[in-house]
């Protein structure tokens, strides 16, 4: 049977099926075409790409400009993954009107399905709830939210004690009313994360929230070791890829030093014809 489209409706009957979904970030084509092969249900061009692939010490500098340009990126090749952009710090804080504006641009110019706002405040909900009006999904993140993490101090773990645990799961009820299709929980004690998801009927997924989300996201370049310098204890390693990497680099220098390459295969040629032709040129003209 031929594969389909990943949309909104299909996430919700997971749920409901309880059958897990996956969810992964990706930053440019390439990642993306593999993901979509892999069967990834939703592929999130994040604004971790900031610390990630362009090393910013946090997520807050990256714009929307370059969040639109790998968002292009992401979306030339994911034909069946639901697709979400990052919406950046400071694109969507000013009002509900710029927050319309820069998501239409998200859809419209990035080529994504749905967008994902961080916050589950009043602010974001009343955010929410007009880009839903106005036709654009919206995912939440709700626990950390790393473009605030000046007003949270930091990236620690949310929802230690029973009181802002009780917050979080407050403003899970209410993106789910503003209209989110989904909320990302993201750092946050995993029996809180099993009561948000009982309690909500969209879909949960979770990053570092432990084991009972509706689905799970990892950074890409974490689960494929691409990030040496970085661990983290939610995080899992599925390939050593940075070692591969410079295994092969060490070869090809090597190989370079040592006249090993390019070999004939590797080469492009003349035929005797056209060189014989080349040699009287030589000869006549210079």
């Amino acid at each position: 049977m031929d594969r389909q489209k990943v949309t909104i409706k299909r996430l919700k009957e997971k749920k409901d099926r309880k059958e897990k979904i996956t969810m992964l970030s990706a930053y440019d084509y390439p990642m993306g075409m593999a993901m979509d092969e892999a069967q990834i249900d939703m592929v999130c061009v994040g604004d971790s790409v900031a610390t990630v692939m362009l090393g910013h010490p946090n997520t807050i500098r990256i714009s929307l400009e370059e969040m639109l340009h790998h968002s292009k990126a992401v979306t030339s090749s994911c034909k069946f993954a639901l697709t979400i952009g990052d919406m950046p710090f400071g694109s969507y804080n000013e009002s509900k009107e710029q927050a319309i504006h820069n998501a239409n641009r998200f859809l419209k110019e990035g080529g994504v399905d749905t967008v994902i706002l961080e916050g589950g405040g009043e602010f974001v909900a009343d955010v929410t709830a007009s880009l839903v009006k106005a036709g654009i999904p919206v995912m939440t993140v709700l626990g950390v939210n790393p473009q605030m993490m000046h007003l949270q101090s930091g990236l620690n773990v949310r929802g230690s004690t029973a009181e802002e645990a009780f917050t979080i799961l407050k403003e899970g009820l209410l993106m789910e009313k503003a209209g989110a299709f989904a909320l990302e929980l993201l750092f946050i004690p995993e029996q809180l994360a099993k009561i948000i998801t009982e309690r909500v009927s969209i879909p949960t997924i979770g990053l570092g929230s432990g084991r009972f989300c509706d689905g799970q996201l990892l950074i890409t370049y974490d689960l494929l070791g691409l990030r040496q310098w970085f661990t983290a204890k939610f995080a899992k390693r599925y390939a050593n890829l940075s070692e591969d990497i410079k295994n092969a680099l060490n070869s090809y220098r090597e190989d370079v030093k040592n006249k090993q390459f390019p070999q004939e295969d590797n080469v492009f040629t003349m035929s005797d014809r056209e060189y014989d032709n080349l040699e009287k040129l030589i000869k006549s003209k210079l």
